[in-house]
């Protein structure tokens, strides 16, 4: 066999291997592209899952926030009702007592009979300071006031409530100061009324918005 013929035979030999090599790397190739399409396809069913999962997850969100608005509401409406309730009571009870006081004759000379009058008016002021009492109820006891604050009478009315604020809540000097505007309005306006009823409902309802206070009812301070 001659030179020629064992290089010929040479190269058919490493033909065929380059060939084995080639077969086998597209084989494997093959392989690894079947694997990663199945990898793909579990990835997109867990993507899928996933997804699944987000939607029920904001379904129950929106749920819990529609049962948290609603309960919202409901204590809303609940404190609502019971503040209404409060005020009707507490307007009952000072209404009440008022016109027990009244029927026994206004007499501003009789000590006892003033004690329990300007004892009422304390008690209102509280209730109204707290937020128990309507705007527009507690400016209709202030005017009936100033029309007492404004009898010609050498202001023996306001000497007389002021014993008892001086005597009984001296401590309270902010109740002093107030009931102390409503007779400055009064004994200045004691032959007009509308403009003294209008001059006290102003009052009123500036010192609750400078004191920032709570105003109960549907009327709020301007």
């Amino acid at each position: 066999m001659t030179a020629t013929e064992y290089v010929s035979i040479g190269l058919s030999v490493i033909s065929v291997l380059i060939a084995f090599g080639s077969w086998f790397a597209a084989r494997a190739s093959a392989r690894s592209a079947r694997e990663s399409v199945g990898v793909a396809r579990e990835s997109a069913g867990v993507a899928r899952e996933n997804l699944g999962v987000a939607r029920e997850s904001a379904g129950v969100a929106r749920e819990s926030a529609e049962a948290a608005r609603k309960s919202a509401e409901m204590a809303e409406r609940l404190n609502r009702e019971t503040r209404d309730t409060r005020d009707v009571a507490t307007i009952t009870a000072c209404n009440q007592r008022y016109l027990d006081w009244c029927s026994k004759g206004v007499d501003f000379d009789n000590r006892d009979w003033c004690y329990g009058m300007w004892d009422l008016h304390a008690t209102e002021f509280n209730f109204f300071r707290m937020g128990w009492l309507p705007l527009l109820m507690f400016r209709f006891w202030m005017n009936t006031l100033g029309y007492w604050y404004a009898q010609p009478d050498d202001d023996g009315v306001w000497h007389s409530h002021r014993d008892y604020l001086t005597t009984y809540s001296g401590s309270l000097t902010e109740m002093y100061d107030f009931f102390h505007g409503i007779w400055d309005i009064a004994r200045k306006n004691r032959v007009d009324v509308a403009a003294r009823n209008r001059k006290i409902e102003d009052y009123v309802e500036k010192w609750v918005k400078d004191k920032g206070l709570p105003v109960s009812g549907n009327i709020e301070a301007d």
